[in-house]
This record gives C-alpha cells, structure tokens and sequence, in this order.
C-alpha cells in the first residue's frame, strides 16, 4: 500500500481546504460581524454564555465535522481499495464519499444519539459500550455500501469478540497523538498583544491543527479500515460497485 497516496491524500484533499475557510471564515467574522468582541480561545467562548462568536464557533465546528466524516470516508474507501490490489485515482476515492454525504450524516447523528449519554455520570460506562459497538459503523456504510442502520448493526455484529483488541487500538492513538494536542492547546495561549494580531494567531492555529492531525487521523482511519476488514471477513463484502 501507498502509504501517501491511499491514506493521507484523501483526507488531505478534504481537510486542508475545509480548514483554510474554518480560518478565514473565523477571520473574516471577527473583523466585520464580530469586530467590537474580543478574541477568545474556543474553551473561553462556553464560560461566556450563548453570544454571536460562540454560535459562529459551533457553526464552524458543524462544518468541519461534517467535511471531516467525508475525509474519512474517502480514506476508508481508498484503503478497502487498496488491499484488494486497485489503485484508484483520487477523484474516485473522493466521489463515492460525496455522492453519499447524506447517509454519511445520518451515521454521524445515530452515532451521536449513542454517544451523548455519555454527558451523564450515571450512563457512562453503558453508553460507552454502545459508542465501541458502533465504532465501525462509517467503515461498514462506506465499504459494504449498506444503510445506516445496516452498517450500525454490521458494526455491532462485527465487534463481537474483538471489542478489547479495537479498544486497544483507540488507546494507541490516543497515546501518539495526546503530544501534539498538547503542544497546539498551549500555541492557542500565545498574545499577539492587539486584536489583530490575535485574530491572525487564531487563523494560522486552526490552519497548523488542521494540518497536523492529517497525517495521525489518516493512519488511524486506515487502521480502523484495516481492522473492520480483518474482523469482518473476507466473505461479507456486499458492495459491488
């Protein structure tokens, strides 16, 4: 396998123009819309209650989770490819992630049904279980091409007998890429000392988060590709096309 051309251009395609108009957007607000509110780092944005830069913020962020699920898939489409032997151009990775946005969307809302008990104390470890069930549910939409709630349930089979080993997997890349975050969290601490200039630092903070984590969240996606595909089976492929 490529390694360049399977897993990281896909999502590299995707990501980096999502994140160039995250910045600019967020620039762009900041000197017009929002010109007499200061500048603050996202976390700062919550303790101030609902205002016009934190609705922006969410906006934004709806945004780029959105792209970054299409990111995903064309990476899990490229690397399913790729094991089987194709090379397949980059518009062909991209296409069949965008002609399926809308199913990509509902995948990304059950998956968040199940995940937001997680809010709670009390239905965290259930609701924990059920988010590393459903863990593979976009590599089942994207490679088998099934339904939503057909890839929910393929992922939930799947995981059967292989939840510790995926578990695992989620804990080695959390360990590798907890430096970086780390190191990015403290950048967004630094005082341009004028509001321009902190505008300035926040776009180019969001552009270089973007950017680093490509390379981290495009292994990670193959891996999760790789291990949908080992736990699976050879014999469960339905998509044809």
């Amino acid at each position: 396998m490529d390694y360049p051309r399977e897993v990281i251009f896909p999502m590299a395609a995707i990501q980096v123009p999502v994140t160039i108009i995250s910045a600019g957007a967020t620039a762009v607000l900041y000197l017009t819309v929002f010109r007499d509110e200061a500048v603050k780092a996202p976390g700062d944005l919550f303790g101030d209650g609902a205002s016009g830069p934190l609705f922006a913020y969410l906006v934004l962020t709806a945004f780029e989770a959105l792209f970054g699920q299409v990111a995903r898939a064309a990476t899990i489409f490229s690397v399913s490819r790729a094991v089987k032997g194709e090379r397949i151009r980059l518009v062909n990775a991209l296409d069949p992630a965008f002609t399926r946005m809308g199913g990509l969307l509902v995948v990304a809302i059950l998956y968040g049904l199940v995940v937001a008990p997680v809010l709670s104390i009390f239905l965290f470890p259930i609701a924990l279980y059920f988010a590393l069930r459903f863990g593979l549910s976009f590599e089942a939409f994207v490679i088998d091409g099934v339904s939503p709630t057909a890839a929910m349930r393929t992922s939930w089979r799947v995981m059967r007998g292989n939840l510790l080993r995926f578990i695992c997997l989620l804990a080695l890349f959390v360990a590798v890429l907890v430096g970086p975050l780390i190191l990015l969290s403290s950048l967004a601490l630094v005082d341009a000392g004028s509001r321009g200039g902190n505008i300035a630092v926040t776009a180019v903070l969001t552009v270089l988060q973007g950017v680093v984590l490509i390379p981290f969240l495009s292994l990670f996606t193959a891996a999760t590709t790789l291990f949908y595909l080992k736990a699976r089976g050879p014999g469960d492929d339905r998509r044809t096309a």
